[in-house]
């Protein structure tokens, strides 16, 4: 739930109208005026950093700290989770009651 939450979070946050196009209009007549803004996207696999030596040069992706985010956020919230476990463990000897 919480990583979707993350997600949900990252694509209402692509949503967002720019204002910019609307306020100076004299400037932007030939695009739209509901162009979302540029907002970071989670890549969908995890992106590879590339060889600084390789020709042409590549860039590394530049959303990849919303992925070591998103990593992050699953670690943290499996080691929150392990000591719940052990709380449900205190209450195994009450269930031929439950039963």
């Amino acid at each position: 739930m919480v990583q979707q939450a993350f997600d949900k979070g990252l694509e209402e946050l692509s949503k967002i109208p720019d204002l910019e196009p609307k306020i100076l209009s004299d400037l932007y007549k030939s695009t739209k005026l509901d162009t979302p803004i540029k907002s970071p996207m989670k890549p969908r696999e995890k992106p590879n950093d590339p060889d600084p030596l390789a020709r042409p040069r590549k860039y590394p992706d530049e959303n990849k700290w919303l992925w070591d985010m998103s990593v992050a956020l699953e670690e943290k919230i499996k080691e929150a989770v392990g000591p719940l476990e052990l709380y449900l463990k205190a209450f195994d000897k009450y269930l031929p009651i439950l039963k």
